[in-house]
């Protein structure tokens, strides 16, 4: 017994294996390729095959009914011609008949000699105006009436006269015409003819159209005039105008040549002149356009071998493009993770190969990129962690993205990770001139500095100088801000401590000057006891009186005199506040009024309208003490003082101290703001410096034009406004 038959199929259905397809195509290069010549070249490729044979199959068409046009169209040609030749020769023979005048037997003879000469003329009469015959071809003929015919009532009116075909004895086509016989103008007989019409069914049966094709000639009364099968012309009248609209859809009104495609047929009709006749030429399409049949075929297959071919090239062209290209892609997969060991390699001469071998000159050089890029981070890596200033790197945020080493140290965290992602504001405060650095920053503004003081991680207040600009991102739009943090606390500190040693070494330089004026009020005192005593033994209260008030107005003195140099030698507040500069200045030469008076100095001030400027009152104080001091010394033997200030620019205002001194040699003037350095002899070198930096703190400047024997001028420059720091 045979085994049963299985019930199901296996897996591998049709629909598996276009599902399998599918994914080939829509999944690999190959396929996409395929794909793309399918779309790109062979369905284009199967339309214009398409289009072709439509193409041509309709110019065989319109070939085809062109020839049937010309056909139709030159037979009503013939037909015309055909009919046009005996009505000019009955024309001439009435005019003939005119000249003979009245003699009988001439005419008769006349009209037999022309029936015999042509015989398409069967019987031709002369007939009066009254219709009756005078004169037959036929003498066996008896003389007939034919006032009735239409050819005689056509003819009286002076009309040439055609009838529509009609069989006569014998089934023979018979048509009768009619001229009018006219001498001098007027019409004296109507000649009329019976013509055979053999000719022309003669004329449309030489006519062939293929095995099918016919020709034939219909009355548009809706009779046929020529048929190839006579017994259509024998058919009843209501038959045959059924047959001729059969293939004349459209009617028998045919007033131009036209061709047409109806019913399986490929017909054309041409109307004949000065008739109602139309010709007409029929040919089954089947025939007409077999040779357009037999073209789609060839086309047919040459398009299925052209298809086949197409695709079996597209494939070796496909399948050549895609190998080294998939090489490439698993390639570039290999060096995507990194590993550049394995280059692909073709012998392709092609621009595949110049492609490959771009290809690997381009991994090589990108290898090394790589690695100069690796170098430069890691070279970049060590410079940010080797900048002895603190730098952090905030989004636009101002979140913690990037912080170094010295930054760790001076905040007191252990790691990165601890301030990465914090605010700015949780690492170093919220304070109002931090807070204006970064909105400036943010805002595109260039680098900014600001002291402020810091609370670290680990506890500790410091003093830091930040300064911040923006980082620009490749559209030029700021992506987040730079911040460098200095740790300045000891040096503050140290800046301090010198500042106010300094001011201890000038209460030397000033102390002389105040004991001298001190002497002043307390002479005035002692005498206004003395007064007072003798005034009491007088008793006058009128000089005791005069006693107080100089003893009240010497201890006023006194009191000026010692708070000066109380507030000089005293620390003042650490912090900013606004300070009037010309007020400051008077301050200041009231310190140094006996030094001035005791070297003849002569005192010139100019004071412009400035506004206040937000500094530290004690610095300030000391940076111009140090200026008028050093002018003072300079001008031993008396000279001019001279203290300006003013406004040029509306951010910075500027104070002048200049003297008619010894001056600056040239060769030194470039030292004269470092550390330690003089020019006078036993000097400190310390009190220009302290001056210099405590300007600049502030975001100043000082600077000096001095010649040598003719004196100096140390010009202060100050920022007031938006832009103090």
């Amino acid at each position: 017994m045979g085994s049963p038959l299985p019930t199901s199929y296996s897996p591998f259905s049709i629909s598996s294996l276009l599902s399998s397809i599918s994914r080939f195509l829509r999944g690999s290069l190959l396929g996409k390729l395929l794909l793309a010549m399918i779309f790109g070249i062979l369905v284009p490729l199967l339309g214009l095959g398409i289009f072709l044979t439509r193409t041509g199959e309709e110019a065989i068409k319109a070939t085809v009914l062109q020839d049937h046009r010309q056909i139709a169209q030159r037979a009503a040609g013939e037909i015309e011609a055909f009919l046009q030749e005996p009505l000019s020769v009955l024309e001439t023979t009435a005019g003939m008949m005119a000249n003979l005048g009245g003699s009988t037997w001439q005419r008769q003879a006349a009209l037999v000699a022309l029936c015999l000469e042509r015989p398409i003329f069967k019987e031709i009469s002369l007939v009066d105006t009254t219709g009756r015959e005078i004169v037959t071809s036929d003498p066996a003929q008896p003389l007939r009436d034919r006032s009735q015919d239409e050819a005689f009532l056509q003819g009286i009116k002076g009309r040439v006269y055609l009838s529509e075909m009609h069989l006569a004895g014998g089934r023979l086509p018979t048509m009768t015409v009619s001229v009018p016989v006219k001498e001098v103008g007027t019409v004296q007989g109507v000649l009329i003819a019976q013509l055979d019409a053999r000719g022309i069914w003669d004329l449309i049966d030489r006519i062939k159209i293929g095995e099918t094709g016919s020709v034939s000639v219909f009355s548009k009364k809706g009779f046929w005039v020529a048929h190839p099968d006579k017994g259509q012309i024998l058919m009843d009248r209501a038959q045959q105008a059924q047959s001729i609209l059969k293939i004349m859809p459209k009617g028998l009104e045919v007033r131009e040549v036209i061709a047409e495609e109806a019913g399986g047929n490929i017909w054309a009709a041409a109307p004949v002149a000065n008739s109602n006749w139309v010709v007409m030429t029929s040919q089954s399409e089947a025939e007409a356009l077999d040779m357009a049949r037999k073209m789609k075929g060839q086309h047919r297959l040459f398009l299925i071998l052209g298809l086949i071919l197409s695709i079996l090239i597209g494939w070796g062209i496909a399948y050549s493009v895609s190998r080294p290209i998939q090489s490439l892609s698993q390639a570039t997969k290999r060096i995507s993770q990194g590993d550049f060991t394995e280059l692909p390699q073709t012998r392709r001469q092609d621009e595949i190969g110049e492609l490959n071998l771009s290809f690997n000159r381009m991994a090589v050089s990108l290898r090394d990129t790589l690695a100069g890029l690796q170098a430069a981070r890691d070279f970049s890596e060590r410079v940010v962690e080797n900048i002895p200033a603190g730098l952090i790197v905030l989004s636009r945020d101002i979140r913690v993205q990037r912080t170094n080493q010295a930054l760790l140290k001076i905040i007191g965290a252990k790691s990165s990770k601890e301030v990465a992602g914090k605010d700015i504001t949780e690492i170093l405060g919220s304070e109002e001139g931090l807070m204006d650095l970064i909105e400036k920053s943010l805002k595109g503004r260039p680098s900014q500095t600001q002291e402020m003081k810091a609370q670290t991680l680990d506890g500790r207040e410091i003093e830091a100088v930040v300064t911040g600009a923006p980082f620009f991102g490749p559209s030029r739009q700021i992506e987040g801000l730079l911040l460098l943090v200095q740790d300045v606390t000891e040096q503050r500190r140290l800046e301090r401590q010198l500042i106010q040693s300094e001011k201890l070494a000038s209460v030397g330089l000033i102390s002389a000057g105040i004991s001298h004026e001190l002497k002043n009020p307390l002479n005035t005192i002692r005498w206004a006891v003395s007064e007072i005593e003798e005034n009491l033994r007088e008793k006058s209260i009128k000089g005791i009186e005069e006693c107080a008030r100089s003893i009240k107005d010497g201890i006023r003195r006194c009191g000026v005199i010692i708070n000066n140099l109380l507030d000089f030698t005293r620390p003042s507040p650490k912090g900013k506040q606004k300070v009037d500069i010309n007020a400051l200045l008077d301050s200041v030469l009231s310190l140094s009024e006996e030094q001035i008076r005791k070297n003849g100095i002569e005192v010139k001030k100019s004071y412009g309208t400035i506004p206040e400027v937000e500094v530290n009152l004690d610095l300030m104080k000391q940076v111009f003490l140090n200026l008028v001091t050093n002018a003072i010394k300079a001008m031993p033997e008396g000279g001019i003082l001279g203290i300006a200030t003013g406004q040029d620019k509306p951010d910075r205002l500027w104070a002048r101290v200049s003297d008619t001194g010894c001056g600056i040699p040239e060769k030194e003037i470039g030292n004269i703001f470092t550390p330690f350095f003089s020019v006078r002899e036993g000097g400190t070198g310390l009190g220009l410096w302290v001056a210099y930096s405590s300007v600049q703190r502030y975001g100043g400047n000082i600077s000096v034009e001095s010649k040598e024997g003719e004196g100096s001028t140390f010009t202060v420059e100050l920022p007031v406004g938006a832009e103090r720091r």
